[in-house]
């Protein structure tokens, strides 16, 4: 029973997690790096970071949208990772929900 508490508050997180990036994924903010990525203002990623921009872009259109969309898969995909990670260094359950709650709402990791 407890193991399921524990599977459903990680997934609330990740959910909310989500959430945050969504959220105006397409208002134009030129302070960000997406955006000057998305006008094509290359200095603004390292290159892998433009390689993956520049493949996504060729597949989706050159929209800020789907250059934020980048920077929301990675930002995604790593709260499940830091979850494992903080297991793997023998985090108790409840801290290792603490590491991805702090990473789902931590401004400079959502956008």
């Amino acid at each position: 029973m407890r193991r399921n508490t524990g599977d459903t508050v990680l997934w609330l997180i990740i959910a909310v997690g989500i959430l945050l990036r969504l959220i105006n994924i397409e208002a134009v903010d030129f302070e960000t790096d997406e955006t000057q990525a998305a006008l094509f203002a290359t200095q603004a990623w390292p290159p892998l970071g433009m390689a993956i921009l520049a493949a996504a872009q060729e597949m989706f259109g050159h929209t800020i949208a789907v250059a934020r969309g980048v920077s929301v898969f990675f930002g995604l995909t790593s709260l499940p990772l830091f979850y494992l990670i903080a297991q793997e260094l023998n985090f108790k359950k409840n801290q290792a929900l603490l590491v991805i709650a702090l990473a789902s709402v931590f401004p400079s990791h959502i956008l």
